[in-house]
């Protein structure tokens, strides 16, 4: 687990500078040396890359040579027991060390092999051509040649150590007739030292039989191990390549769905917001429906009222023409507009009093349209309908609040006329009692009566008019309104149903990641353990290990 603070070890290398470079150094080295002895491994390096495997080996070989060969030449030629010219010979060996090496680093493994065995058998097998010894050091010399079949095997193929012990043991052979080394030995040892070579030429031979035949059924066993690890790569490569597309296709899903949950929380709060303010506009706007309803119903009231003043100014006009014996009814009737008049006061005040009221609601209206238009402005999408309606709200307030002005003014007109219309009557009764000689002027007085009646008359039609539009208007609108409640009760409902699906969409994708956590766990152990099948020198070889085990 990292952290902030420096360790012990991370505080020590940046207080000394040098410590740093040392450090890599020693790890470049372990790594390398590492690395190095895990190509060597015989098992593994033929199911990876016999051809690598061999090449290292070799080069390692070769240097170790050299570097032996660097130092007991001198020392030989120092105690005089070289039989050739040491520059010669120093001049050769290396010639041919050097060509192994670099046809090594060519990548001609067999050629630099070969030739590597030959200076070898040359060193051991033909050593007495070279050294002076004595005769048990070139026996040993020649039962050197079993370690050199050995490798002779690891280094080229399973032939070499055939060609090693029949090459070796012709030419150590050939330096012992040809120098009659046994002509020199007494009876009794040489009879002895015969059976010591041929026993050496036998185990020579039985060596690189056994190690020929060993070599074919480990090549066979390590091929049909190939094999199998190839198709077991490929087979784990696909499954891999399936379960990252599993896991990468959760995690898509499992971010969406939180997201798309994220986004579904937010609408659905939007969305209740808005219909809370829609039912509160609607509450609102419903009471002012009613109200100009009862505006509607006084106005009618209103005007019946008038109609009746008027009609009853009418009859007393006829009944003024008639003489003087018609004051009387004329007084009656005046008294009966009179009782009209104050009655229409009454309901003027009324009236007077509805307005104000429609005129605080057209304010309320028009603040909560307002408040409609914002919540609508922050909802995005989804309030852009919701946006118009409350324009059309506002609209209506104001209208509401414009026609209420009209109507305190037709009101203010209406209560003049009438204290107009009381003053005239109250001066026409007067005149009816006094004399019978005063009709003319209060037959005058009815026709005034008649014309502020009738102009009573029109402003109320225009009160009832005007109300029974606000109220066809205030319908509208709470319909409206209703349809946006609906509306938005519809639109909560569809993000409550996206809100349902993501969380499904979240379950889903936790599942997902269950199932491929379980076949990771279950079905590969260590994927990384299994070898590269590309890094196989010769695929074609092990296309059919069957076969090869079956010849």
């Amino acid at each position: 687990m990292q952290s902030g603070i420096p360790s012990a070890s991370e505080a020590d290398e940046s207080d000394n500078p040098s410590a740093e470079p040392k450090a890599n150094l020693l790890a470049g080295w372990r790594r390398n040396l590492i690395q190095f002895f895990y190509k060597l491994l015989p098992g593994q390096n033929l199911v990876t890359d016999n051809h690598q495997r061999q090449q290292y080996l070799l080069r390692l070989l070769i240097k170790l040579v050299g570097l032996l060969f660097l130092l007991s030449l001198p020392a030989t030629a120092w105690l005089g027991l070289l039989k050739v010219n040491y520059t010669y010979l120093v001049i050769i060996g290396f010639v041919i060390l050097s060509a192994c090496y670099y046809l090594n680093r060519l990548g001609l493994v067999y050629q630099s092999g070969y030739l590597f065995l030959l200076l070898l058998v040359l060193l051991l097998g033909g050593r007495g051509f070279l050294i002076q010894l004595p005769l048990v050091s070139e026996i040993a010399c020649f039962f050197a040649l079993s370690g050199l079949i050995v490798v002779s095997g690891l280094l080229v193929n399973e032939v070499a150590p055939l060609l090693v012990a029949l090459s070796g043991s012709g030419l150590f052979l050939g330096y012992f007739l040809g120098q009659n080394r046994l002509g020199d030995l007494s009876p009794d040892v040489k009879p002895i030292v015969i059976q010591i070579l041929f026993f050496g030429m036998g185990l020579h031979l039985i060596m690189a039989i056994l190690a020929w035949g060993n070599a074919q059924t480990v090549q066979r066993l390590l091929l049909n191990l190939a094999w199998q690890n190839e198709k077991l790569m490929k087979s784990n490569t696909q499954l891999g390549h399936y379960l990252d597309i599993s896991v990468s296709a959760g995690n898509s899903i499992s971010d969406l769905a939180e997201e798309l949950t994220l986004i579904s929380h937010g609408q659905t709060e939007r969305a209740q917001s808005q219909v809370q303010s829609v039912t509160l506009v609607s509450s609102t706007l419903e009471e002012l429906s009613s109200t100009a309803g009862q505006l509607a119903n006084i106005a009618e009231q209103v005007f019946g009222a008038t109609e009746k003043a008027l009609m009853t100014a009418e009859n007393g006009g006829s009944a003024v023409g008639e003489g003087i014996d018609g004051i009387e009814t004329l007084r009656l009737k005046v008294e009966g507009i009179a009782s009209i008049v104050s009655e229409l006061s009454h309901q003027s005040n009324h009236i007077g009093e509805i307005v104000e009221l429609i005129t605080e609601l057209s304010e309320e209206t028009n603040l909560l349209a307002l408040n409609a238009t914002i919540e609508a402005a922050g909802a995005g999408e989804y309030g852009r309908r919701f946006a118009v309606i409350a324009a059309e709200v506002q609209n209506l307030s104001k209208r509401g609040r414009a026609s209420a002005k009209d109507v305190q003014h037709i009101l203010g007109q209406i209560k003049n006329s009438i204290s107009n219309t009381l003053v005239v009557t109250e001066q026409g009764l007067e005149e009816a009692r006094r004399v019978a000689g005063v009709a003319l002027e209060a037959g005058q007085a009815i026709e005034q009566i008649i014309e502020t009646v009738e102009s009573t008359n029109h402003l109320a039609r225009q009160i009832y008019l005007t109300t029974q539009q606000q109220k066809s208007a205030t319908d509208q609108t709470v319909e409206m309104i209703r349809q946006v409640a609906g509306e938005a009760q519809e639109a909560v409902g569809g993000v409550q149903n996206v809100l349902i699906v993501s969380n499904q969409l979240s379950q889903t994708a936790a599942s997902l990641r269950d199932e491929v956590h379980s076949t990771l766990v279950g079905g590969i152990s260590n994927p990384d353990r299994i070898s590269n099948p590309d890094r196989i020198s010769n695929p074609d070889r092990i296309s059919n290990p069957d076969g090869i085990l079956e010849q």
